[in-house]
């Protein structure tokens, strides 16, 4: 599998503002593995696999209707992408819920303690591809930061009983009882 890092005047030209701080409903459109080299660091010095999740805003969370904009209150483009950045060597549940194992459980829609098992990073990076995620993003510079990940949440209702016929006559036999013609004016 070939690939190619850009330069950074590859980006100039096509450089996005960094999303409104908001919190979002994002969809998971795609990934990148990246490993040796490419992540190799003072904190990974081995150059362990880590994961660019690309997240498509789809809306803001609580307001399908708001238009979704940038730092320049600019509406956003159709292509941007807000990047998460999975560190599957860190997803502790102590003392601090690690954010990776915060993405993967909201993402799953599954609580953060239960163990995920796959048979590869690249199968489990394919089973998040299309979930919807709601991320809370914040600015940081020029740059978008997802500071937090939760599961979208689905309503669902409890049906009402329809069994009130019962409570009806109780209540009538209750009331009723020692009742005349004579109470009734």
């Amino acid at each position: 599998m070939a690939f190619r890092a850009p330069a950074a005047d590859e980006y100039a030209d096509s450089a996005f503002l960094p999303a409104s701080e908001d919190t979002y409903r994002a969809r998971i459109d795609r990934y990148e593995i990246k490993q040796g080299e490419q992540t190799a660091s003072k904190y990974n010095p081995d150059g362990n696999p880590r994961v660019w999740f690309y997240l498509q805003p789809l809306f803001i969370e609580g307001d399908e209707e708001a238009l979704m904009v940038d730092t320049a209150d600019e509406e956003l483009a159709e292509d941007k992408y807000i990047i998460f950045f999975f560190d599957p060597d860190h997803l502790g549940i102590k003392p601090v819920v690690a954010k990776s194992r915060k993405f993967l459980a909201a993402a799953l829609n599954v609580p953060v303690e239960q163990p995920v098992e796959a048979a590869s990073l690249e199968e489990f990076c394919d089973s998040l591809v299309g979930r919807e995620v709601v991320i809370d993003v914040t600015v940081n510079g020029k740059y978008n930061n997802i500071a937090d990940t939760r599961p979208v949440q689905t309503k669902t209702r409890k049906r009402r009983e329809t069994k009130a016929e019962p409570l009806v006559e109780a209540a009538e036999v209750i009331f009723n009882e020692g009742a005349t013609d004579e109470d009734d004016y």
